[in-house]
């Protein structure tokens, strides 16, 4: 293993353009008009338990509610988008997500409907811990998310789920992207296109990661090049980083980030 000349790397800013987000469907309103914030009441990290189609328990649907904001994870990818609404309407738009493919096939299916199905939806109410979302595709019932415990930022395998720049995500290109951080205060992991190994030391909320040493990189395609400019962008420069459930999120300079998922 050896460093690679600083004049080969890829600033990472510049390459943020590349991996933008990918919308998930049309965006439009349900044709309310409404711009209001929906209810508070409304607001919370929501499970989905019913529909009129079939879920799967191997990959649960989520909808996570603050204010205009929606997102959550529609059984393969993370979403996001807005919502408006009053005391009897409400109306998602502007859906996205990431692009990671699964399988089997039942589960790009299941995403699929759920987001057509959502973008649909009229009105939503809630009593007591049943939140209801209703509309031309049927019914969908949410229950509140059980919370997570925090895993552990040392001893846990973190896989790549998202690249962020600024406000939006983009997929990973790789399902073998990841880190690992060792109580012995190594590292490890790969960008998609190389392999590296170094230390770490966290301070407060700030992590760095020194004496990197990676393998030189496997031919690559040129979205996996920036992607593998983007990874080593971050983690070089020095990051926050803060766990929040199962997610690791390693915030650098500029708005760019990596989010990870234990597992």
């Amino acid at each position: 293993m050896h460093q690679p000349p600083r004049t080969a790397r890829s600033p990472y800013a510049a390459v943020l353009a590349g991996l933008l987000l990918v919308t998930a469907g049309c965006g439009s309103e349900s044709g309310t008009g409404d711009t209001a914030v929906p209810s508070p009441d409304l607001d919370g990290v929501w499970t989905l338990t019913a529909a009129p189609f079939d879920l799967l328990d191997t990959h649960p649907i989520t909808l996570t509610l603050d204010g205009d904001k929606a997102s959550g994870r529609s059984a393969c990818n993370s979403y996001s988008g807005a919502v408006a609404g009053t005391a009897d309407t409400v109306a998602f738009s502007g859906l996205a997500g990431t692009e990671m493919a699964c399988s089997p096939a039942s589960v790009m299916h299941l995403e699929q409907t759920y987001l057509a199905a959502l973008q649909s939806v009229g009105t939503a109410t809630r009593t007591g811990d049943v939140l209801t979302l209703d509309g031309p595709a049927g019914t969908m019932t949410f229950a509140p998310e059980p919370p997570v415990a925090d895993a552990p930022l040392a001893g846990t395998r973190w896989r790549l789920d998202s690249i962020l720049a600024g406000d939006t995500a983009s997929s990973v290109l790789s399902a073998g992207v990841g880190i690992r951080f060792a109580d012995d205060g190594s590292v490890r992991g790969s960008t998609g296109c190389r392999d590296f190994s170094g230390s770490w030391r966290r301070t407060g909320d700030r992590i760095a990661l020194a004496d990197l040493v990676w393998t030189p990189p496997v031919p690559c395609t040129d979205r996996m090049a920036e992607q593998d400019g983007v990874v080593l962008g971050v983690l070089e420069t020095g990051s926050t980083a803060s766990v929040e459930g199962r997610l690791l999120t390693l915030s650098g300079h500029g708005g760019a980030g990596l989010v990870y998922r234990a597992g």
